[in-house]
């Protein structure tokens, strides 16, 4: 059985080799990105099961990324997880959710409630 591909974005170099880690110790494939434009095009060219992206970027942020993702009709069904802190949590999650996010996680998070919220989509997927 092939492995769920997953695309991380993250400008944070640190954090998405903790997370690239942390998925490929559970099992998935992981591709990765440092900025949201060459982000779209690995979605469009590799068609993950699943987008996790940060908000703050430079250049453009994940909600225009997010818009271009569900605009786009290659990558439009593909589930995407906005990771983020600051102040406007709650503005951001609604924003995220608005915007065709399939879920929200706050940074700093727990591995363990990401990798749960992972699983969830992974298994919705080998169900189709």
């Amino acid at each position: 059985m092939a492995k769920v591909k997953i695309l991380v974005i993250d400008d944070e170099a640190d954090l998405l080799e903790t997370i690239k880690f942390r998925l490929e110790s559970a099992g998935y494939e992981v591709l990765t990105a440092q900025d949201a434009v060459s982000g779209i095009d690995i979605a469009r060219e590799e068609l993950p099961e699943l987008i996790i992206m940060d908000v703050m970027m430079p250049g453009m942020d994940g909600f225009e990324a997010l818009e271009k993702i569900k605009e786009d009709a290659s990558t439009k069904k593909i589930p995407t997880i906005i990771l983020s802190c600051g102040k406007e949590e709650e503005e951001w999650a609604k924003k995220s959710l608005q915007l065709g996010a399939a879920g929200y996680v706050v940074k700093p998070f727990d591995a363990k409630s990401l990798l749960f919220t992972v699983e969830k989509f992974a298994e919705r997927k080998k169900e189709e």
